[in-house]
């Protein structure tokens, strides 16, 4: 998973699949909006079509965005 929170880095987040279910990452992020795309063998970039919402990149595609909010202990 690349996006802003990671500075877009290839390498930051993997997404780890445990006993065939569904592919996931977690990471804890401040509260705000962050643009990502799904990095997919290491060349293809896909968005989450089931997220909060998209905007325009400067690629002529869209950015998924999810919206972080405050977590309370």
């Amino acid at each position: 998973m690349v996006g802003e929170f990671n500075d877009w880095s290839h390498m930051a987040l993997e997404m780890e699949r445990a006993d065939g279910g569904p592919w996931s990452a977690t990471t804890e992020l401040p509260s705000g909006r962050y643009r990502f795309r799904y990095l997919i063998d290491g060349e293809r970039r896909e968005n989450d079509w089931r997220d909060d919402s998209y905007e325009p990149n400067k690629f002529g595609g869209d950015d998924s965005v999810i919206v972080a909010e405050p977590h309370e202990a």
